[in-house]
């Protein structure tokens, strides 16, 4: 009996160990946990056949007993080896959320339960040794005995149920926990794969224009949004398991889930900061090549009303006119604000309507154009080199039209002075 009960201490340690070598052989490449599982393998073995030898030797020892007469001895032990069973059963706590602790307690609670199934032999043995002296002796005798028996039978019946429930429940709560953190582990690596996508380079390499990313950025916008449920449904059962656990404070799946928790809100919070940036950026960038498209427009209608003016008059009173017509200047001419959004046709037709507004309708339009180079500025920063290109080459067609638009005009303005000097001397 010494023996047996230095056995269980030690099948405790037995276990324990076994359990680290599990969670530490798990982090390991194949070769090198072969390498260690091996001898684990054989030394559990080997522990496995000593503890059915001894088993087995205590059985045939209570056997003995027993038939030397020892039968009163025999069932005090066994009664109060149910009553501590039974202590030891009542002690145990509310199964731990934490996949650590639960799998500690689980081995243990095994080991409680191979010592109640190894149990049973001598159980049954009492039992028997008891019915066979119910026959001959006093009704006082007989009475006592059966009560004995039946608190025996009633006591086993209980430990062995209630052992059979409490591990039943814990390899659930285990299950349910390794399934749990199983999840955690897999939304913490896919959130830190997003953290990488939306990094410097990560997201958006291969795209070219501010729309792309846009694009890209949707579509991962999208994936997050799905993960909601699954984040909800993670965060929402742990959350309830570690309010029923009494020893979940500071525990490694708090601190995990709360890892969760603030690397999901993270991710979140970036997600829609980048949304709300990309989406100015495409505005922006549409804004732009829109802008450039009327402004190439007007000045290409510009040029052509220069091209069908006519020539400078050499009648002192007819050169006034056409002088004046190119020269008068709106109000507004010399200020920084923007022009008004004229559409072409009504540039067009303006300047038909009244010639004196051409050249300044040409100074307004020069604020447009200095608009258009301070938004083609920062669409330059966060572009690629080749959409960067095609911005340069937008502004260098502009800047060229716009360059040969305003020489024009100051050449059909010289033409006029002279014509007007040579009026003037005939």
């Amino acid at each position: 009996q010494e023996l047996m009960s230095d056995l269980y201490l030690q099948k405790l340690e037995v276990e324990t160990l076994a359990h680290h070598s599990q969670s530490f052989t798990r982090q390991l490449p194949v070769p090198e946990r072969e390498l260690i599982e091996g001898p684990l393998q054989d030394y559990r073995e080997c522990w496995e056949k000593l503890e059915r030898e001894l088993v087995s030797k205590q059985h045939e020892l209570e056997k003995t007993l027993l038939s030397l007469g020892h039968f009163q001895p025999a069932l005090q032990q066994t009664l109060t080896w149910l009553i501590t069973t039974q202590e030891l059963l009542d002690q145990q706590r509310c199964p731990s959320i934490d996949l650590h602790t639960c799998e500690i307690q689980l081995a243990k609670l095994r080991v409680l339960w191979n010592d109640v199934r190894a149990h049973e032999s001598t159980v049954q043995s009492v039992h028997q040794a008891g019915l066979a002296l119910l026959t001959p002796n006093s009704r006082k005798t007989v009475s006592n005995l059966s009560h004995n028996l039946q608190e025996l039978d009633l006591r086993w019946e209980r430990v062995k149920y209630q052992t059979e429930q409490q591990v039943l429940e814990l390899e659930t709560t285990v299950s349910q926990a390794q399934k749990l953190n199983q999840e955690i582990q897999g939304l913490l690596l896919w959130i830190d794969e997003v953290e990488g996508q939306l990094s410097a380079n990560g997201l958006c390499e291969a795209a070219q224009t501010p729309q792309e990313r846009f694009q890209l950025h949707l579509e991962l916008y999208k994936e997050v949004e799905s993960k909601q449920c699954a984040y909800d449904s993670v965060y929402t059962v742990m959350e309830q398991f570690l309010n029923d656990c009494r020893d979940s404070k500071g525990s490694k799946t708090e601190h995990r889930l709360h890892t969760l928790q603030h690397k999901w809100n993270a991710v979140h919070l970036k997600m829609q900061e980048r949304k709300v940036r990309l989406s100015e950026r495409v505005t922006l960038e549409t804004q732009f090549h829109s802008n450039a498209q009327e402004l190439i427009g007007w000045i290409e209608d510009a040029m052509n009303m220069l091209n069908k003016a006519p020539a400078p008059s050499l009648i002192q009173e007819y050169i006034t006119i056409q002088i004046q017509d190119h020269q008068v200047t709106c109000p507004g001419r010399n200020t920084v604000h923007p022009p008004p959004h004229h559409t072409v046709a009504k540039c067009y037709l303006m300047a038909q309507n009244h010639p004196g507004r051409f050249s300044s309708d040409v100074a307004s339009h020069s604020a447009q154009l200095n608009t258009l180079e301070q938004c083609s500025e920062p669409l330059r920063d966060y572009s690629s080199k080749q959409h960067r290109s095609l911005i340069q080459n937008v502004m260098g067609t502009v800047r060229e039209k716009w360059a040969k638009l305003t020489q024009c005009t100051s050449q059909r303005e010289q033409s006029l002075q002279e014509a007007r000097k040579h009026a003037q001397q005939v």
